[in-house]
């Protein structure tokens, strides 16, 4: 009885002794998924934070190519604005030719008509 006794005493502080390691494994447990959870908020913010600086560098370079398509169609349309002023200064340029080249002509006929009439007389 008194073997019984120490045996149930030494039963009793191993399932003590047990439950004492099971408690620590727990809380070690408890803490480990706690530090992977944080780890993984973590993570999350920072694949958060890396997909919210793709998107603006994804609006950045959708706002560079618009103002590239822009530029190209103000330089396009700029282009069409000055060959057109050329082609108006070449119109003109070649219409006062005309006119001197007439008016040359019409005072070289007229001093030609005065000569003949001035040897005619």
């Amino acid at each position: 009885t008194e073997a019984q006794e120490k045996m149930a005493i030494v039963m009793d502080v191993r399932a003590m002794e047990s439950d004492k390691v099971l408690k620590q494994l727990d809380e070690e447990k408890k803490k480990m998924k706690d530090e992977m959870a944080g780890v993984t908020a973590k993570h999350k913010k920072e694949i958060g934070m890396y997909d919210q600086s793709m998107f603006e560098l994804q609006a950045q370079v959708d706002s560079l190519r618009e103002m590239a398509g822009k530029t190209n169609i103000d330089t396009t349309e700029e282009l069409r604005h000055n060959e057109e002023l050329m082609r108006q200064a070449k119109e003109e340029v070649r219409q006062e030719l005309i006119t001197r080249i007439n008016t040359q002509k019409l005072e070289y006929e007229s001093a030609l008509i005065k000569k003949n009439a001035n040897i005619a007389d």
